[in-house]
């Protein structure tokens, strides 16, 4: 319930009641009257360091660092939530690492187990002195099966190495994707982080983004809408570079056929 209040968004809370109260939203990378959603009372801020539903966004580190500062001011936890920047989509384990910023509570899920459930967090010491074994419970937490498969999953995406691939291939993405618009002129902007690619079509564009999705199915691609005028790609982060040029052949085919 609390996740979905959060949102503050009606088409998520309708039909949920009573939800808690108490929360205050703020635009996101807004500096300006920030100060006024913090007070004594605040327990804690919440957040992503990656947003996807507005095609891709990164925190602002001006924002980042004021929020440190008033959560430190009013002694608010941070808490991160990282269930889908998280286990190295961004090109580092998890996308605090490149804010200057250490969350109290990160929440991680999806990536640690490859398709296997599997939930967690990760807490400061000044959080975690005060649980004992057994006080917090997930569903998704503790079987010996997922643990193993999230153990060999960090042990594998953690290192520099394979970080430093999932870099490279963003670039890859973003070359070629600039390439598709140099020829057609129908991108509004490309943003990206590590190997999460998001894409905004031009407003004055023919081109319709739940057609685009629809004639990228048709031909072989899986693509995801993040709203209505960005798709994003959220690919295996062990792509090889001939998927990733091939896909791009057919987005560049799926788009040609609707202009």
């Amino acid at each position: 319930m609390l996740g979905i209040a959060l949102a503050k968004a009606k088409h998520l809370t309708e039909g949920f009641a009573p939800l808690p109260r108490g929360i205050k939203n703020h635009p996101y990378n807004d500096i300006s009257n920030l100060e006024k959603v913090f007070s004594d009372k605040t327990a804690a801020v919440i957040l992503e360091l990656v947003q996807w539903q507005s095609g891709i966004t990164k925190a602002d580190k001006k924002f980042i660092a004021k929020i440190k500062k008033l959560a430190k001011k009013h002694k608010a936890l941070v808490i991160i939530d990282e269930v889908q920047s998280g286990i190295g989509r961004t090109g580092t384990l998890f996308a605090y690492e490149q804010f200057n910023i250490t969350p109290d509570i990160l929440c991680f899920a999806k990536g640690i187990s490859n398709g296997f459930p599997l939930g967690g967090i990760l807490t400061s010491d000044k959080v975690s002195k005060h649980m004992s074994a057994g006080s917090h419970g997930t569903t998704f937490g503790g079987g010996p099966i997922a643990c193993a498969i999230g153990n060999e999953v960090i042990d594998t995406i953690s290192k520099k190495s394979f970080l430093n691939q999932v870099l490279k291939k963003e670039v890859r993405f973003i070359n070629l994707l600039n390439k598709i618009n140099e020829k057609h002129k129908c991108f509004e902007k490309i943003t990206s982080a590590g190997l999460w690619v998001g894409v905004e079509v031009n407003k004055d564009s023919k081109i319709q983004i739940d057609d685009l999705i629809k004639k990228s199915h048709d031909n072989g691609l899986m693509i995801l809408k993040a709203n209505a005028s960005t798709v994003r790609f959220s690919p295996s982060l062990i792509i090889e570079n001939e998927l990733v040029d091939e896909g791009l052949k057919i987005f560049e085919k799926s788009i040609i056929s609707l202009l």
